[in-house]
């Protein structure tokens, strides 16, 4: 199959000067490059296009950077590409920030990056040939490192275009066009790097896992999860479900509990078991629970779901005879909230409940501690039935969702104008009470723009 373009280049708008460098030193050194704002007119689909890309370019770069990580688009590329990589087509990640698991996700992580880090001691020729060699799949002209930046001159004629000088990406933002902003805003990551990078390594394991998204109540538990649902990366390959329960708080009883995962399935709940393992026959299982709260963690029903029903169902999923050698692992998500409180009133509420005094304000102030000690008798109890042979399944508890601040708002919203994007965060903060908020007008906004 022949193809118009050699690479398809994906970047973030933060880092627009350093592509269009990237693509005119590739050109220099013989490869025809893709690059978006050459081949999308205004008035295009820019979805549309993207494909067209994608399809025409026989190889993809991806110039990895923190702004990279945080836009849907890109991400969007680079599982399109995988996706439809077939034999010859190469995918080649340029990684402008520190190679770790937790921050660039588990597929690009298990390839050898590009390094092409700030204080990077070499010339950039070097890493030119480097990418050069990454591309054509020619590891016997790579040769000795000390030779890179001298074999990329050979092979590239006239000087090539000076490298651009390293300048803050939100500096680089301001000079450029604005971007669409209902796929930049669709992912919400807004000071969830932590969380996301925990969620996507624990779900790329290969085993059975109750991951829990903790948070005070109105930190976006809702929004985090409609994140999973839309962006979990497709490798390995993956299934998502949303468990909804009848009531806003969990069931009470087994039977309930079970009812409510068939319904997702849209399956009796008698074919339960065999439903699971034909989801799993070749992929990961990905079950949503929306966030429990006001101390319905602490009910014994709710902890019987995941120290020992749940075990049981999935016990029963794996004695199956397998029909193949490929099977994949349930991963179940529950989002955990509690009644915010400061350590003050806390001591206050656990001062209060040793002296007799009961109050709802009391209870309230408490929750946070009564979900950790719910989450600690889950985890204790995993590992006691693991212990005695029995079916247990391990608890991952994420960080703690952070409060969303002003400053977080600022640095998501690099991809603006300097003055439309200052009337924004303004626009989202004035008399702001909580992330929720925040990130509830920010959806407005976006969805306000796209009409």
């Amino acid at each position: 199959m022949s193809f118009p373009f050699d690479v398809f280049l994906s970047y973030a708008r933060a880092d627009y000067t350093f592509a269009v460098w990237l693509a005119r030193s590739l050109e220099q050194g013989g490869f025809r490059v893709w690059l978006d704002e050459e081949r999308i007119l205004s008035g295009d689909n820019l979805k549309e296009s993207l494909v067209r890309g994608l399809e025409s370019a026989q190889h993809a770069v991806f110039v990895v950077t923190d702004a990279w990580l945080e836009r849907m688009w890109t991400g969007w590329e680079l599982e399109s590409f995988i996706q439809d990589r077939g034999a010859g087509r190469r995918l080649v990640p340029i990684l402008q920030i520190p190679r770790d698991v937790k921050r660039i996700g588990p597929y690009l992580f298990a390839l050898r990056p590009v390094e092409w880090l700030e204080d990077d001691p070499e010339p950039a020729e070097a890493r030119l040939w480097d990418l050069r060699c990454s591309l054509l799949g020619d590891v016997d002209s790579l040769g000795p490192r000390l030779e890179w930046a001298r074999k990329w001159r050979e092979i590239s004629g006239e000087p090539g275009p000076a490298l651009p000088a390293k300048i803050p990406a939100q500096a680089t933002a301001r000079a450029l066009p604005t971007l669409d902003r209902g796929v930049a805003g669709e992912s919400l990551t807004i000071d969830r790097q932590a969380q996301w990078g925990q969620l996507t390594t624990a779900a790329a394991r290969p085993a059975h896992q109750a991951i829990f998204v903790l948070g005070p109540q109105r930190r976006g538990h809702e929004f985090f999860l409609e994140r999973v649902e839309r962006c979990l990366p497709k490798d390995p390959p993956r299934a998502i479900y949303t468990v909804r329960w009848d009531q806003l708080k969990p069931p009470n009883a087994k039977g309930l509990f079970f009812s409510a995962l068939a319904r997702a399935f849209g399956r009796p709940v008698e074919r339960l078991a065999a439903t699971l393992r034909a989801q799993v026959a070749n992929q990961n299982l990905v079950l949503l629970h929306r966030p429990v709260c006001e101390k319905d963690f602490e009910d014994e029903a709710f902890l019987s779901y995941y120290t020992s029903w749940l075990p049981e169902l999935i016990a029963e999923v794996d004695r199956a005879p397998r029909l193949n050698g490929r099977v994949g692992a349930i991963k179940v998500v529950q989002g955990i909230a509690w009644c915010p409180s400061v350590p003050v009133q806390r001591g206050l509420a656990w001062l209060g409940r040793r002296i007799g005094v009961s109050s709802s304000w009391v209870e309230e102030s408490l929750q946070q501690a009564s979900a950790a000690a719910a989450l600690s008798l889950i985890r204790r109890e995993a590992e006691r039935r693991r212990g005695e042979g029995l079916p247990w399944l391990p608890a991952v508890c994420l960080e703690e969702l952070p409060e969303i601040t002003r400053g977080d708002v600022l640095e998501w919203s690099d991809f603006l104008p300097p003055g439309e994007r200052e009337r924004f965060v303004d626009k989202v903060m004035l008399g702001a009470r909580d992330s929720e908020q925040i990130l509830t007008r920010i959806r407005e906004w976006l969805r306000w723009e796209e009409t």
